[in-house]
């Protein structure tokens, strides 16, 4: 599915597959948002991008939001073929070592170790050129989760991974959010609510989550809406 002029979605609910994967083009080749979950899941991903013409060999660089394994099973698959696994820093030893933040337990089949290629910092552009990826500390989720701000000229967007899900609407137009997963072994409320507070400053013409819908509007009511939300259910 072609969201943006440079932006795909190669997996997720339009294909069957419960996490999405992301596609961005840029002047030194593709970069791909999260590894995804299953072999299955990855035949997926190679033949949506077919559709539109991508290739996974020009693929430069696989961008991983955090170590949970729908998000991250797959980073020993791509790995072997020879593309290179980005991960916060504080999540890189979780895929590495196959820690309980993988979730593996949960997932009911094997999770492959990956030492990453690059630990990512927060605050970190990644130049591509012609777009530029800004690496955001979403932690709370899991103790590294990061976001991805993308910027051209002519478009922005923020992958925002499992920080929240938007549900499909009601039938008065409202946004139906659900907050991310809070069983992760080192979750932490207190992190969670922090960054999302943080957040409410970024602007984004599309918000791409790491399961369900993008949403393209206004960034900023959304982001203060999730915000709310997570004040009025988390206990601190």
């Amino acid at each position: 599915m072609k969201l943006t002029n440079r932006i795909y979605q190669i997996s997720g609910n339009p294909y069957g597959t419960n996490s999405s994967n992301y596609v961005l083009q840029t002047s030194r080749g593709l970069v791909m948002i999260d590894a995804g979950y299953s072999e299955k899941q990855l035949a997926v991903m190679e033949h949506t991008m077919k559709t539109w013409g991508l290739s996974m060999a020009d693929v430069q660089d696989v961008l991983v939001t955090h170590s949970h394994f729908d998000h991250a099973g797959n980073c020993a698959r791509l790995q072997e073929r020879g593309l290179r696994i980005s991960i916060g820093e504080a999540d890189a030893d979780a895929i590495a070592r196959n820690t309980p933040s993988t979730l593996e337990s949960l997932f009911g089949t094997i999770f492959m170790p990956c030492t990453p290629d690059r630990r990512l910092q927060p605050g970190e552009i990644l130049d591509y050129g012609d777009v530029q990826l800004e690496i955001l500390d979403l932690a709370g989720h899991t103790k590294g989760a990061i976001g991805i701000l993308m910027k051209s000229e002519e478009e922005t967007a923020l992958f925002t991974g499992d920080l929240f899900e938007l549900m499909p609407s009601t039938p008065q137009d409202e946004l139906v959010l659900r907050l991310g997963y809070a069983g992760d072994p080192e979750f932490s409320a207190v992190s969670y609510l922090r960054t999302l507070k943080a957040l409410r400053s970024v602007e984004a013409e599309l918000i791409a989550p790491g399961h369900s819908s993008c949403f393209f509007g206004d960034s900023g009511l959304l982001l203060r809406q999730v915000f709310e939300t997570a004040c009025r259910e988390l206990t601190v």
